[in-house]
């Protein structure tokens, strides 16, 4: 009877050291948010931008065959676009991201979207138009409300958007050059300084050594007189 006891205290305290059995159901690493954007392409596919406000205020710029943007309105910027600007910006656009998916959106009007502060048209390589309608800020002023031209509408980063909107409000152009600093570096002469040019215009002349009386006729005439 010992003996089954002792069997019985054994087993139970084998038991107690067995391992908890694992839930090989349970997945040890959890899904990540996936990411969402409103746009989605590539620099390259993008041939045209045109922002437009709802004062009718618009700006166009294009890619040239080999690549570089510039633009078509206004017109007066066109030669002196700044292209690493531009290219930023649109491949802002072409990638946009969205911050809030808005599962219970508020209503047009009040997210700014029934009529919307800014309209920007992408053209595709392939001709396909993609038109974007900017409304408002969000309460919390971390976004804006937009969406695509039939879709639902976003929350987007407010600080891509206003570098998109900036192409806009201010241009992206290069730095003027100075023409006087270009015309000092063109005209090449050499001004060579004399004592003068160092000292000043009204400095005193240089005196004389007195070392030797200078022999006037008055004075040799007077020396042959004397006896």
């Amino acid at each position: 009877m010992l003996v089954v006891f002792a069997l019985l205290v054994i087993a139970a305290l084998i038991l107690q050291k067995q391992p908890e059995e694992i839930d090989i159901t349970q997945d040890p690493f959890p899904t990540q948010t996936p990411t969402y954007y409103l746009v989605s392409t590539t620099v390259e596919d993008v041939t045209h931008v045109k922002i437009e406000d709802a004062d009718g205020q618009v700006t166009i710029f294009s890619a040239g065959e080999d690549g570089e943007w510039m633009f078509v309105e206004p017109a007066t910027a066109a030669e002196e676009a700044d292209n690493g600007a531009i290219l930023s910006a649109v491949a802002q656009i072409s990638n946009l991201r969205i911050e809030s998916m808005l599962e219970a959106a508020p209503p047009l009007d009040a997210m700014g979207l029934d009529t919307p502060a800014f309209t920007i048209t992408i053209t595709l390589r392939d001709g396909e138009e993609i038109i974007i309608l900017v409304g408002d800020q969000t309460p919390i002023e971390n976004g804006y409300y937009a969406q695509v031209q039939g879709d639902a509408p976003r929350v987007v980063s407010l600080g891509v958007m206003d570098v998109i909107l900036d192409l806009l409000r201010e241009p992206p152009l290069m730095p003027t050059p100075d023409p006087n600093a270009t015309a000092e570096e063109d005209s090449g002469e050499f001004v060579e300084e004399t004592p003068e040019a160092v000292l000043g215009t009204d400095a005193a002349p240089t005196p004389q050594p007195t070392g030797t009386a200078e022999i006037t006729p008055e004075a040799t005439v007077e020396a042959s007189a004397t006896p």
